[in-house]
């Protein structure tokens, strides 16, 4: 399947990689395919560039169609336009097909974006070559119908007339066509819609094409935490065994918006009045951010939510993949394995909520209540959508991940001492960690949180999370002197960095963490985020490092048999949380039988390190959703009301110099 025309969608502001299903072929009858060649397709920067035969021409449709012309070898005069249309983007978006004899040859195409008599990427798979036309045979429209109808079990769409065309079959040949549609009857249970070419001299079918594409996004890689460069269009991307109805379906209904059984993605307008984004009878979301322009732009608004929509219901399925499902306290409206826990709680998201700034917050309470993500817009020029920064929805999404799994689904209060707390804000970083791996990252790979959001290359944190000990001096025992959330999580997630690491140089790497082998992952990466998920399950309420280290070896015993207890040792050994570290000293052992390679540490310890310089919001600073407790804690957590989320925080979630002593959920101070 050709697909460079949707990756000029976005072609003004970074070349993009589309990813499409091939359709659904009709009561299992396969779509024969016409033959195809691979398009050329150009970008040209920030400069453009102009036909170079020709002096420059003002209009851009006649610049468009001169160097189109040019590039493909053809005359204008042979280019017929098909679509025609400015992009928010500022650029001119010109398709055409080739024409023989006046009439369109439907599988040789060609697309340019200009402005300024500038093109700035340029698609074609037009051979350039002579094409000899056939004469049209004997066959009526009347019979390509019919054909059609027999072959797919469907009826004539009376809204659209047959038409005649040609299709190229080989290289240079064309076979002139019948174009008919066909499509499913209002009552059928299934959407079906072909357009069919049938031969005009055999009465064969040449080719045919479904129009029913089923859930299609336009999103920036769940891989990635910047739009730059990273939008996508993905087709279909529910992983079936965690989401069995798809993502618009909660057991009892069929949406066309964003809204299912797993996340209810929604913005705001007027006196908060909610806004689902509809993608229409066949769920197609394909507004593509605009980089240039403010975040609440009505075009980046409708990506944003169909962004945290995608990335919502993936982060769902990849807890369904790893245990954090049904009977674990996962977030569903409805508990469709029947296997335990309560429905009714699948995440609801407020895209660009207009009660903060500069934030995002997420609110766990126990299983059965509906959690909350507000997702804020980040001050700037342009502002910035903090939805569009996948790192950021991922990290909001594993409070929720941490805050169920730790103590129980019933429980959400073991997170919320100091150290405990801080190790939430950790794990909540570590899982986009883990989950953004690609096979051409290396240990010495360093990632950067909400660099994007902030517009700081030095993003949210002090240090980048990375396995070298000159560019993250990070320790166990900083957590003498360092008391604030975030920067307890910063080296609670600098400690999982490590064990990804080490389990990866063990086991090897795979990209595929959605469907992995069952029921025990095999990759090093795989494994890191079973460990992830085990472990918390297996840890006490309101754990410290060192029972939460233990916890992981214990899963790793649990699960395979203790078969990667010296990378996992290794790992948290590395930043001081070895064998004999007790009390915030640090200690580097390992077990004797995990002697021999572990990397030498600073034997002297290191103050703690001062954040480099972090972008700070110029609006007035918003709190953490994480909670912070009030000191000396009662053994046992004492009742709170139902969570909700702060609705205007005082401080970033992501600033490490500040903190609040009001619990998350008192919305009295």
């Amino acid at each position: 399947m050709r697909t460079f025309a949707s990756a000029l969608l976005v072609a003004s502001v970074l070349p993009a990689a589309t990813v499409l299903a091939a359709p659904s072929p009709a009561q299992g009858v396969s779509l024969p395919r016409p033959f195809s060649r691979s398009p050329v397709y150009n970008a040209f920067g920030t400069q453009g560039t102009q036909p170079t035969s020709l002096a420059p021409i003002a209009d851009d449709k006649d610049a468009a169609l001169a160097y189109i012309a040019e590039k493909s070898g053809v005359s204008v005069g042979d280019l017929e336009i098909t679509d025609d249309y400015t992009g928010g983007n500022g650029l001119r978006n010109i398709y055409v097909k080739r024409t023989v004899g006046g009439k369109r040859i439907g599988n040789q195409v060609a697309n340019a974006s200009i402005k300024d008599g500038k093109v700035f990427a340029y698609g074609s798979s037009i051979a350039g070559k002579p094409a000899a036309k056939a004469s049209f045979g004997s066959i009526s429209s009347e019979a390509a119908i019919a054909t059609a109808e027999k072959t797919y079990n469907l009826k004539r769409n009376a809204n659209a007339a047959p038409f005649e065309r040609y299709i190229e079959v080989a290289e240079g040949v064309l076979e002139p066509v019948w174009t008919v549609q066909v499509k499913s009857a209002s009552t059928d249970p299934k959407l079906q819609w072909l357009e069919v070419d049938v031969s005009a001299s055999s009465g064969k079918i040449v080719a045919a094409h479904s129009w029913v594409a089923d859930a299609r996004y336009t999103v920036a890689d769940f891989k990635s935490n910047t739009p730059v460069g990273k939008i996508i269009t993905v087709t279909d991307p529910a992983i079936t065994s965690a989401s069995p109805k798809g993502w618009h379906n909660d057991g009892t209904k069929e949406y066309t918006d964003t809204q299912g059984n797993n996340a209810y993605v929604y913005y705001l307008t007027g006196s908060r009045t909610k806004n689902l984004l509809s993608g229409g009878a066949n769920n197609v979301y394909d507004a593509v951010y605009d980089l240039k322009q403010d975040a609440k732009v009505p075009v980046n608004t409708k990506a944003g939510v169909a962004n945290n929509f995608y990335v919502t219901n993936l982060m769902h399925d990849l807890g369904m993949k790893y245990g954090f499902d049904e009977k674990a306290g996962n977030f569903q409206k409805t508990n469709l394995a029947g296997t335990g826990g309560r429905g009714g709680d699948a995440v609801s998201v407020s895209v660009q909520d207009p009660g903060g700034m500069d934030n995002a917050n997420f609110a766990t309470p126990p299983d059965g209540q509906q959690p909350q993500m507000n997702m804020y817009i980040f001050s700037g020029s342009p502002t910035r959508d903090g939805t569009m920064s996948n790192d950021i929805i991922e990290h909001e999404y594993g409070h929720g991940i941490s805050n169920r799994l730790t103590g129980g689904p019933a429980n959400s209060n073991c997170l919320d001492g100091t150290e405990s707390g801080g190790m939430g804000e950790g794990w909540s970083d570590f899982i986009f960690l883990a989950t953004s791996r690609k096979k051409t990252d290396t240990r010495d790979t360093d990632e950067v949180m909400g660099a994007w959001a902030v517009d700081d290359p030095a993003g949210i944190r002090s240090q980048p999370y990375s396995t070298s000990l000159t560019r993250n001096k990070h320790k166990y025992s900083d957590l003498k002197t360092t008391k604030q959330v975030h920067q307890i999580g910063e080296r609670w997630a600098t400690m999982w960095y490590e064990v990804l690491w080490n389990l990866i140089d063990q086991k090897g790497f795979d990209e595929n963490i959605f469907n992995p082998p069952s029921p025990n992952p095999t990759a090093g990466n795989q494994i890191a985020i079973q460990l992830y998920f085990d472990s918390l399950a297996l840890q006490p309420c309101d754990p410290t490092f060192i029972s939460s280290r233990d916890a992981v070896l214990q899963a790793d015993a649990t699960r395979y048999g203790g078969a990667h207890k010296c990378a996992i040792w290794k790992g948290f050994a590395k930043r001081g949380l070895g064998v004999k570290a007790a009390n915030y000293n640090d200690d580097f052992s390992v077990p004797a039988e995990c002697s021999g390679t572990n990397p030498t540490p600073n034997p002297t310890p290191n103050p703690t390190p001062k954040p480099t310089t972090t972008a700070k919001p110029t609006a007035t600073p918003k709190p953490t959703a994480t909670p912070k407790p009030t000191p000396n804690p009662p053994p046992k957590p004492t009742p709170k009301p139902t969570p909700k989320p702060t609705p205007t925080p005082s401080c970033p979630w992501w600033y490490p110099d500040c903190d609040s002593d009001c619990p998350w959920w008192d919305l009295s101070c």
